[in-house]
């Protein structure tokens, strides 16, 4: 009797074990990232389709100027409306502190 509670409590064991290890995968193969900005030092930076179509209204007609020392000018999306194109920066100050837990 005592040999088969042995075997009893490795099978027990053993279907416990590959729950976890099929918990871990499952848990770590579905991380991923949300939200509508990538948040870099203390900017936000938008995506360019979303914020032409959803914000301004018209659609995305290109992104010019950037980041670095030869760029001309701020990230900018450059959004094709009827009237004319609107000219919209991508990044804009943030600060998680205030967005988050407003203190007033």
């Amino acid at each position: 009797m005592d040999e088969q509670g042995k075997g009893l409590a490795m099978v027990i064991l053993g279907i416990v074990a590959v729950i976890a290890v099929v918990g871990m995968v499952l848990l770590f193969s579905k991380a991923s990232t949300t939200g509508n900005y990538v948040m870099g030092s203390e900017y936000a930076q938008f995506n360019p389709y979303e914020l032409c179509e959803q914000r301004v209204g018209c659609p995305l007609k290109s992104v010019e100027g950037g980041i670095y020392y030869s760029s001309k000018g701020p990230l900018v999306a450059i959004c094709g409306c009827p009237g004319g194109d609107v000219v919209a920066p991508l990044t804009r100050p943030f600060d998680w502190r205030e967005e988050f837990y407003p203190q007033g």
